[in-house]
């Protein structure tokens, strides 16, 4: 038995097997010159404020308000004014959609990144997870997973994005440990309404293995690995 030492986002003690989730990651398409870039960006935009207008729709009425004001302010991040007046400019200059929206994504997460206001840098999270899914969306690949576990599962993943702790559901999965997050990021609200146990721990990927049976302690912020020989 092995105790790491983290940070409790929620409270709660959940039980159960690591599944490390690895957000797909979808190659840049190539620059094909009989494509409209720009038209491809609007249908990717509105692909994305569909996807995520579903999810505001089909969020439990039990979780109240929060849920849905997380992926309502998401469809307001991926048709910023001022990021889309970017990715037009850069389309113009003769750059593929893929990498306009990305290259003007990037500029503004590092923006917010060195920001001295936390509540502003933990909007990061936000814009990352919500123009991702517009990435994707030029690609054509499904950006939400849904987590369906015949035993209770603890979720292991670099960041908290409100998309993948939305899809988190009891009792597929009942808990969740991160390499990064913040009490007060979008993540960590939702993993409250939702009443799953988490915890912060730097570099935990390199620590917890698929199939590897873990205690989850958000009140003491720890990570308990049952029978591990290291």
């Amino acid at each position: 038995m092995r105790v790491v030492k983290g940070l409790g986002i929620h409270r709660g003690i959940a039980s159960g097997i690591v599944f490390r989730y690895r957000p797909a990651r979808g190659s840049e398409p190539l620059f094909d010159l009989n494509i409209n870039q720009k038209e491809a960006l609007d249908n990717a935009i509105r692909r994305s404020v569909e996807e995520l207008e579903k999810d505001v729709e089909e969020s439990d009425p039990a979780h109240g308000d929060a849920v849905r004001m997380v992926f309502e302010s998401h469809k307001l991040m991926v048709c910023d004014p001022i990021l889309l007046d970017d990715v037009y400019a850069r389309i113009e200059r003769g750059e593929s959609a893929f990498r306009a929206y990305r290259g003007a994504a990037e500029d503004i997460v590092a923006r917010f990144s060195v920001l001295t206001n936390a509540y502003m840098r933990n909007r990061v999270i936000d814009i990352i997870d919500a123009t991702d899914r517009v990435l994707h969306a030029l690609v054509a690949a499904q950006y939400e997973r849904e987590f369906d576990f015949a035993e209770p599962r603890i979720i292991v993943m670099d960041q908290m994005r409100p998309s993948v702790i939305r899809n988190c559901h009891k009792p597929h999965v009942v808990g969740f440990v991160a390499e990064t997050g913040a009490y007060d990021q979008h993540s960590s609200m939702i993993a409250r309404v939702k009443e799953l146990p988490g915890v912060i721990v730097p570099d935990v990927l390199r620590t917890l293995n698929d199939g590897d049976r873990v205690v989850v302690d958000g009140d003491a912020g720890t990570v308990t690995v049952l029978d591990d020989d290291r």
